[in-house]
């Protein structure tokens, strides 16, 4: 983070269209994989987001992705955003910019209880803001080996938002995944340990990729 020049602070701040262009890095996923860096500073622009600052900028705060992004976006299969676990601007920002909102939740009562204000977020950014949004589904994370209780939410889930809805396999609870995000490389390089996980989120793959139907390279 401290070899950056740019970020997607950057980005959200500035009124250019294509901004993002200029923040994109390599990756050390693959070299068909970029990536536009998040950095601590969104926490600032969370708050003056909806204040002076988008009415000194004559510009709605939450689009500001989407325009940051426009045209430079056509130059990719496919752009996922990672949005952060809050119901802000910044999360408004990425579904403002997308076409496809993919729900990630945990098999807890309080889990369940937050999908239905993401989804309500959602509705509310395709009537105010992109008309292109639709939801992808519903993703389970952190799924227990053994849980009686996880189970009992797993169907309650499937009521709620529908079977359909709900993709499978959910993403199994393992250490091994904390341990992958803490050295920064990728699940499917952390050998036998990370084997299942790494054929679950796989699928999940798969999945996404037949959903978006991204345009070829």
């Amino acid at each position: 983070p401290s070899s950056l020049d740019r970020t997607l602070g950057d980005v959200l701040s500035a009124t250019r269209p294509g901004s993002a262009g200029s923040a994109v890095v390599r990756s050390e996923w693959s070299h068909l994989v970029d990536v536009l860096p998040s950095s601590p500073d969104l926490q600032t622009l969370e708050v003056l987001s909806r204040g002076f600052d988008g009415l000194l900028l004559g510009s709605k705060p939450e689009t500001r992705l989407r325009r940051g992004l426009r045209g430079v976006s056509d130059g990719y299969a496919a752009v996922l955003v990672d949005c952060p676990p809050s119901l802000g601007s910044l999360t408004t920002n990425g579904l403002a910019a997308a076409t496809k909102g993919l729900i990630v939740v945990e098999p807890t009562a309080l889990g369940l209880r937050g999908v239905e204000p993401v989804a309500d977020l959602i509705d509310d950014v395709w009537h105010h803001h992109n008309q292109w949004l639709d939801v992808a589904g519903v993703v389970v994370n952190r799924m227990p080996a053994r849980s009686h209780d996880a189970q009992v939410r797993l169907e309650e889930l499937s009521r709620s938002v529908g079977a359909r809805s709900v993709w499978s396999p959910p993403i199994p609870h393992r250490v091994v995944v904390a341990e992958a995000a803490a050295d920064r490389r990728p699940i499917h390089h952390t050998g036998a340990r990370g084997r299942v996980v790494a054929e679950v989120f796989d699928d999940l793959y798969a999945r996404l990729w037949r959903k978006i139907r991204p345009r070829r390279r």
